[in-house]
């Protein structure tokens, strides 16, 4: 767990580990609150740390704070630690900042400058960042994947690195021309994917249809994604009349585990669903915020080694 980015008193430590709030290490701290997280692993590792800056959960948690401060010990890149005291009158209603796009950057409120993202490295392969699915607007994101797919397809002969870590999801639907292309052009040299924890919902199906179609000539990199394959999605946010708390529901099924669709099911995404099983993981492969190599360096190596 990392402090990416803040404000005074700790922005000077920022990136850096988390390692222990009012003396109690953070690992006892999400063994005791595992029982109260919903969702995969990988979901309790996302949503997990609201209940670290949430003084009420501390005490249930049984490391609360001391008078109005909460002390936080970090551990910074180079291996010196830090604490520091934060006061509680600082604190603010987390409906002001969450639900936000979880997409695991440093910086917590960047947004990708566009949907696609083109790094061409010749004869050896093509490399493409898909950073987000979600389009407001549904007129850009179309053209972009339009465009990726031209690319794929004019790059037959090279190795495919699609980088869809800090995902979290769109219209899917929307991205299958890039997905025929991809299908394609990989059937010959190979595809991998880049996931991660935050790699989620129509993400997570852009690459169970890849699987589905490609079988072992796509390659998944990174660490299990931030759900399983059998989810609800569709539905709405809804306000309590009492508390004022924004719920979100959903109402649709999605099998895409044992291919299996019910009634709630949208029809146009039904047609799309088919049995992928299990999303195993290739090769684990991880980053801190610490790590500054650039994307260019680091697609370039896995078509090295994975070509």
């Amino acid at each position: 767990m990392f402090l990416t980015k803040a404000t005074t008193p700790v922005a000077e430590f920022a990136p850096c580990k988390l390692v222990a709030v009012n003396g109690v290490p953070v690992k006892r701290i999400e063994r005791a609150a595992e029982c109260l997280l919903a969702g995969t692993s990988q979901r309790k590792r996302v949503i997990g740390p609201l209940l670290f800056a949430w003084p009420a959960a501390l005490v249930h948690l049984g490391c609360a704070s001391s008078g109005d401060k909460t002390q936080y010990q970090f551990e910074t890149g180079d291996g010196h630690t830090a604490k520091a005291n934060v006061s509680l009158s600082d604190a603010v209603p987390a409906s002001e900042f969450y639900p936000s796009n979880e997409h695991g950057q440093v910086d917590p409120v960047c947004s990708p400058n566009g949907f696609v993202d083109i790094h061409d490295y010749a004869d050896d392969g093509l490399a493409l960042t898909l950073p987000s699915f979600f389009d407001p607007d549904e007129r850009a994101f179309p053209e972009a994947i339009d465009r990726a797919a031209t690319w794929v397809r004019s790059r037959r002969d090279g190795f495919l690195v699609i980088d869809l870590r800090g995902n979290t999801g769109g219209d899917f639907l929307a991205t299958m021309p890039l997905i025929n292309a991809i299908t394609e052009s990989a059937r010959t040299n190979g595809c991998a994917v880049l996931v991660d924890k935050f790699t989620f919902s129509a993400a997570i199906v852009f690459v169970a249809i890849l699987r589905y179609r490609l079988k072992r000539k796509l390659q998944i990199i990174g660490e299990d994604m931030g759900d399983g394959l059998r989810f609800f999605a569709e539905g709405g946010l809804i306000e309590l009349p009492a508390s004022g708390a924004s719920i979100r529901y959903s109402t649709a099924l999605h099998d895409w585990e044992n291919g299996l669709a019910d009634q709630t099911t949208p029809p146009e995404i039904a047609r799309q669903i088919v049995a992928v099983g299990k999303l195993e993981v290739n090769r684990t492969w991880v980053t801190a915020p610490f790590d500054a190599t650039p994307k260019d360096v680091l697609y370039r190596q896995l078509i090295n080694d994975l070509a």
